[in-house]
């Protein structure tokens, strides 16, 4: 697998690169070619005796290294909603047998575990990098659930017979529990914040990595601000150090995404 991956990557900064920007004149087409793509080295991985689901996450992440990650990304998210409706619907019709009390017993201390113990450790993490507790709370109740691929370990150790159908519906419910709090945890997680910021003090980091730009930039004029660091402010960025801040080159954007606006002011 390490080998077939390697192989993959390797074949995708080379090759598959000047691919994508042939396919990028027509939208409709770079859409069909990820879902070929995915489609081709799941089933390759397959052929090979390996999984599908580990072959589909490897062809995802060498389609997110290309710089169409967000045209595909934009393209594919209707499909990608509709197969995770059914993905639920099918986990859902997995919960077979009978549900006594020992069983629900056990999926709600799970739960709790999961919903509580997740959290602390991510929290940990996060204090020990220096970040604030309110960051680090966020982080946190993000991620008090346990994720949609453990649900397709399960599934595979079931096929496999590793695991009984007992355990089978143990994992569903868990699922069901933690994804149904976490959604609400997620949602009012600034309020809940509130009202346990003096018990959260233990996870108060010393705010070293939010404070380091400030403290580090502090005092200092910029010619150009650049809003939001992600995908594209990172490319652009990168860009503008190249350029050495041309203030000509990041103004004559300005101006086109002020026409594009229907705003023909120049400021």
């Amino acid at each position: 697998i390490i080998g077939l991956t390697i192989l993959i990557f390797i074949f995708t900064s080379l090759l598959l690169q000047n691919l994508l920007h042939y396919l990028a004149k027509n939208q409709e087409v770079l859409f069909l070619f990820g879902i070929a793509w995915a489609l081709l080295i799941s089933t390759l991985f397959h052929e090979l005796g390996f999984s599908l689901e580990v072959g589909a996450l490897i062809a995802g992440m060498s389609l997110a290294s290309s710089k169409y990650t967000l045209e595909l990304g934009g393209k594919i998210k209707p499909l990608r909603d509709f197969f995770i409706v059914l993905f639920f619907v099918f986990f859902g019709s997995q919960l077979i047998g009978p549900i006594n009390s020992t069983l629900i017993t056990q999926a709600i201390i799970l739960s709790i575990f999961i919903s509580v113990g997740k959290p602390l450790i991510v929290m940990t993490m996060l204090r020990v990098q220096g970040y604030k507790k309110r960051t680090n709370f966020l982080a946190g109740a993000s991620l008090a659930q346990i994720s949609e691929f453990s649900l397709i370990l399960i599934l595979l150790g079931f096929k496999l017979g590793h695991i009984n159908q007992e355990l089978m519906n143990l994992g569903i419910l868990v699922a069901l529990i933690t994804i149904g709090i976490s959604s609400y945890t997620m949602y009012h997680s600034p309020s809940i914040f509130k009202g346990l910021s003096k018990v959260l003090s233990p996870f108060d980091g010393k705010g070293d990595k939010e404070n380091h730009h400030k403290n580090t930039h502090k005092n200092k004029l910029f010619k150009i601000v650049v809003f939001g660091h992600h995908r594209m402010g990172f490319k652009l960025s990168q860009l503008l150090k190249r350029q050495k801040e041309s203030r000509q080159w990041f103004m004559g954007i300005v101006r086109l995404v002020e026409v594009q606006h229907g705003e023909c002011v120049e400021k």
